[in-house]
């Protein structure tokens, strides 16, 4: 895979977009009217928050799985992605039990329970896939000079934040 400095303002973003989720709370009264528009009932509201705000924790660990999964698709090998894809839902299937009914010494978590099971099994995989791209030396890895390339070039990442900002202040 071809590495260039424009693949790397798009890892800052999403490394930040967590930050943001977690800290932002919904103005008082929007929930109702939120959860109305979406045609649901109030109580769901604060289930999605609560799932949404663990979920986005693990965002950079699958967006980044996901690039890795899609180079490796472009260098004509679908066969890693898919085992590491097995490797999440079966890490998914086999905790989310655990931690939304609290199976053993573990508490039970809920929804939120859910959203950690899935975090887990994203990072799990990205890992996973990680160290086996380096292990097996596949065309995706990384060494040496190449590794600058994940450094975003500040004059692009000037234009995304601003770019970003305006979003935001919408």
């Amino acid at each position: 895979m071809i590495w260039t400095r424009r693949a790397a303002p798009s890892v800052l973003p999403s490394a930040s977009a967590p930050c943001w989720a977690w800290s932002s709370r919904p103005p008082d009264g929007s929930r109702a009217r939120f959860a109305a528009a979406a045609g649901d009932p109030a109580e769901a509201f604060d289930l999605a928050l609560v799932y949404l705000r663990v979920i986005f924790v693990a965002m950079p660990a699958s967006l980044l799985s996901v690039m890795m999964m899609m180079g490796l698709r472009g260098t004509g090998d679908a066969r890693t992605p898919l085992i590491f894809m097995f490797v999440s839902v079966g890490v998914d299937l086999v905790l989310n039990p655990v931690l939304i009914l609290g199976l053993g010494p573990i508490p039970a978590m809920g929804i939120g329970g859910s959203a950690a099971a899935t975090a887990a099994a994203g990072v799990v995989s990205l890992i996973g896939l990680v160290l086996y791209t380096y292990a097996k030396d596949l065309p995706l890895r990384l060494r040496g000079r190449e590794l600058a390339y994940l450094r975003p070039a500040p004059d692009q990442m000037r234009v995304c934040s601003a770019r970003g900002c305006r979003w935001d202040c919408r």
